[in-house]
């Protein structure tokens, strides 16, 4: 089974602990609005106001973002594909594992996608349809765009003659700056 790309995790990673720490910050500030309005603080004043929401909105968003980061590391851990010679089989979840299967021979389209962000990055996200009423779509996110190549040209390539399949290409190394935090 193959992994998705580092860099991946680390999008994720980032886009999750921003997103938990907007959240957060909001959270909090309406927490800190609540308990002034009730009267649940008294005799505060401008200053006290701003400490006692420090004091709310900092434990919040730094258990929010690390939440957050290690969900999407354990995420990107999850996910995985194989390609063989009679199946394209994914896996991926946290707390419910899900595996989809599509047998090769009922490969009928193949779509990319990339946005802003994965042009930026070099990633693709692919789409595999088949065949039939009751046969999933199967969609990897996030793949390199070496990866997609390979991989449209072994399910295309499956259907077109009987060579056996190529070896995948080899994944780009990373240059990781902070070692110990991507490992987590």
């Amino acid at each position: 089974m193959r992994q998705l790309p580092v860099s991946v995790r680390r999008l994720w990673r980032t886009i999750s602990s921003v997103s938990a720490a907007i959240a957060g910050f909001l959270l909090s500030g309406v927490a800190t609005g609540v308990a002034l309005e009730t009267d649940l603080v008294d005799g505060t004043t401008v200053t006290n106001e701003w400490r006692l929401f420090a004091s709310v909105a900092v434990p919040v968003v730094v258990v929010a973002s690390g939440t957050a980061w290690w969900l999407a590391g354990a995420i990107w851990r999850g996910w995985s594909f194989a390609v063989t010679d009679a199946w394209l089989q994914t896996r991926h979840g946290v707390i419910q594992r899900i595996t989809e299967t599509i047998p090769r021979n009922r490969v009928q389209t193949i779509t990319s996608q990339n946005g802003p962000i994965d042009r930026l990055l070099n990633l693709t996200s692919v789409e595999v349809h088949s065949a039939g009423q009751h046969t999933p779509t199967i969609r990897i996110p996030h793949l390199e765009d070496v990866t997609v190549d390979w991989l449209r040209g072994e399910l295309v390539g499956h259907q077109s003659d009987s060579q056996p399949h190529s070896d995948p290409p080899p994944a780009t190394p990373t240059n990781d700056l902070v070692v110990g935090l991507d490992d987590v």
